[in-house]
C-alpha cells in the first residue's frame, strides 16, 4: 500500500518530474501544446482477438536478459465484500501450482536457473492492478519458452489448491504483521478520509489476520474467474530479444486463451472530491513525530499531450521554488516548523494529489499550518523572483543533460515499467531522446506568471484535505473544528 505521508525533497520531486517528462514527445518542428504524445515506435504492440494486449521491445541493457510482465488491470478495490484480501492472496497462490508447473515446480525451476525472489521474480498487488514480473536469461530458447508459459499459466491455468491456500494465508498474515506499525496504522486512518465515498478504504491490499481467516477458496476462484481475463490483461516483454519472432510466438501461444462469454463489467472507480475541507487528526503510541499536511486532490488525468507535459514542468518548478522558500523559513531561529516538503503523485489511480507538509514541534500544529498557508498565499500575491526562476530552470536543463547522457544505458526494467503504465493509464511511453528535446524547448517558455498561476492552482485545487498525525502523548493537538 502506498504511504500517504511522503516527505519528498526538492531533489526527489525534480527527479519525479524528469521521469514524467520522459513520457513526452519531441518533434523537430515548433511545439504545439495540443499535439498528442507519440508512442515508442520501437515497440511492437497489438491486441489479440480475445482482448489480450501485448508490448514487445528490444533493449540490450543488460545483454542476454529480458524483463517479462503480466499486467492485470484488477486489484483489491474490485473485491466483493466477502473477498477482502483475496487479490493479494491470489498473487501468492499464482506461484503454487499451474498447468505447466504443478505443485512448487515453478519456484523449483526458477531456482535451478539461479533466479532469486524479489530481484528476478516478483509480484505486487495494489488497489487498482496486479503485476507479475520475471527477469529471464535469453540465451536459451527453452528458458524463454518456459517464461512465456509462466505468463500464460498466470492468465489461465492456476490450480488454486486448498492446501496451498492455507499455507499462503499464513504467509500473507505474517507480511501484514511485519508491515503493521505506526506509519501503516496512521495511513489506514488517513485513507478513510482521503478516499471517502469510494471502495478503497475498506479494500486495502493488506488485510489483518481476522479478515484473512475468512477468505475462502471459492472467493479466490471467483476473483480469478471474474478479473483475470484477456481483455483486462497485458503482456510486456523488453530485453535482448527479436521482437518480430517473439510477437509471432505471443500471438500463437496466447490466442488460445478463451475470452469470457459473459464478462463482468469492470467498474470505473472514482473518488469524490469535495470542495469543503476534509480533516483527519490521528495519534499513535508508536509515532515519533508530529506532522501536518495539506493535501490538494483532483481527478487524475494521464499525460497525453505536449500541453500536459508543459503543465507538469511548470508545476514541478513551482513546487521546487516554494519548497526552497519554506526550507529557508524552517531554518530560521524560532521557525514555526522543523522541516518542510512538497510533492505530488497518486495514492489510488483515479485520484491525483499535491501536498505540502511540515514537521511541527509538540503543540505547534496550528502555527506550522498557518505558516505553510501564509507563505503559499504570499507567493500567489507577489510571485517569485526572476533569479529564483532562472535557478530552477537551470537545474532542469542540467538534469536533461544528465538524462541524455544515460540514453544508451537505460535498463530493460525501466522500459517495461513505462509500458506497464501505458497500458494501465493510457499515458504513452515516449523515447527518452524525444522527451529531452521537447522538454528543453518547453522549459525556455516558462514565465514567472506561469509559475504563480500554477502554484495558485496547486494550492487552491478542487479538494483540500488536512492531515495531522502525532504521538499519542502529544500535547495541545487542535481539534477538527479548530483546523477547519
Amino acid at each position: 500500500m502506498a504511504r500517504l505521508r511522503r516527505f519528498i525533497s526538492s531533489r526527489a520531486a525534480l527527479a519525479a518530474v524528469l521521469l514524467g517528462i520522459a513520457r513526452a514527445a519531441a518533434a523537430q518542428t515548433p511545439v504545439s501544446l495540443a499535439e498528442l504524445l507519440p508512442v515508442d515506435t520501437a515497440v511492437r504492440t497489438g491486441r489479440l482477438a480475445n482482448g489480450l494486449t501485448y508490448y514487445i521491445r528490444h533493449n540490450g541493457v543488460p545483454g542476454k536478459r529480458a524483463e517479462l510482465r503480466l499486467v492485470v488491470n484488477a486489484g483489491s478495490a474490485l473485491e466483493d465484500d466477502d473477498q477482502k484480501g483475496v487479490a493479494h492472496l491470489l498473487e501468492h497462490l499464482a506461484f503454487d501450482g499451474s498447468t505447466h508447473f504443478p505443485g512448487h515446480e515453478m519456484w523449483d525451476y526458477l531456482e535451478r536457473l539461479g533466479m532469486r525472489g524479489g530481484a528476478d521474480v516478483n509480484a505486487s498487488t495494489s488497489f487498482d492492478e496486479t503485476v507479475y514480473r520475471i527477469a529471464i536469461p535469453t540465451d536459451s530458447a527453452e528458458v524463454v519458452t518456459r517464461g512465456l508459459q509462466m505468463l500464460g499459466d498466470w492468465m489461465h491455468g492456476l490450480a488454486l489448491d486448498s492446501a496451498e491456500l492455507e499455507r499462503e494465508r499464513k504467509v500473507v498474515v505474517e507480511e501484514w504483521r511485519v508491515r503493521e506499525g505506526a506509519a501503516s496504522r496512521i495511513s489506514t486512518q488517513q485513507l478513510a478520509v482521503i478516499a471517502l465515498g469510494s471502495p478503497y478504504p475498506d479494500h486495502t491490499p493488506m488485510q489483518p489476520a481476522d479478515v484473512m481467516a475468512r477468505a475462502s477458496l471459492a472467493a479466490v476462484r471467483r476473483f480469478y474467474h471474474d478479473w483475470y481475463r484477456p481483455d483486462l490483461m497485458a503482456v510486456v516483454i523488453v530485453g535482448d530479444v527479436d521482437p518480430a519472432a517473439l510477437e509471432a510466438r505471443v500471438r500463437r501461444m496466447y490466442s488460445a486463451i478463451p475470452a469470457p462469454a459473459h464478462p463482468r463489467p469492470r467498474p470505473a472507480i472514482t473518488v469524490p472530491v469535495d470542495s469543503a475541507p476534509r480533516i483527519s487528526v490521528v495519534t499513535d503510541a508508536e509515532a515519533t513525530a508530529t506532522s501536518v499536511t495539506v493535501l490538494v486532490t483532483r481527478p487524475a488525468v494521464p499525460e497525453r499531450t505536449v500541453g500536459d507535459v508543459r503543465r507538469g514542468i511548470v508545476a514541478e518548478a513551482a513546487d521546487a521554488m516554494l519548497t526552497a522558500r519554506l526550507t529557508d523559513l524552517a531554518h530560521q531561529a524560532g521557525a514555526p516548523m522543523l522541516d518542510v516538503a512538497m510533492g505530488h503523485g497518486s495514492i489510488v489511480r483515479p485520484l491525483a494529489f499535491h501536498q505540502f507538509s511540515a514537521r511541527a514541534a509538540d503543540g505547534g500544529v496550528q502555527r506550522a499550518l498557518r505558516a505553510l498557508l501564509a507563505e503559499a498565499a504570499r507567493v500567489q500575491r507577489s510571485g517569485f523572483t526572476a533569479t529564483e526562476l532562472e535557478r530552477q530552470t537551470r537545474a532542469i536543463r542540467l538534469s536533461y543533460d544528465q538524462l541524455e547522457a544515460q540514453r544508451d544505458r537505460i535498463p530493460s526494467a525501466t522500459y517495461a515499467d513505462r509500458l506497464v503504465n501505458e497500458f494501465l493509464t493510457g499515458a504513452p511511453a515516449v523515447p527518452l531522446e524525444r522527451a529531452v528535446a521537447i522538454g528543453r524547448r518547453l522549459v525556455s517558455t516558462i514565465t514567472l506568471d506561469d509559475v504563480r498561476r500554477a502554484l495558485a492552482d496547486l494550492v487552491a485545487g478542487p479538494g483540500r484535505i488536512i492531515l495531522v498525525s502525532a504521538p499519542a502523548a502529544a500535547t495541545a493537538l487542535p481539534s477538527v473544528a479548530e483546523l477547519r
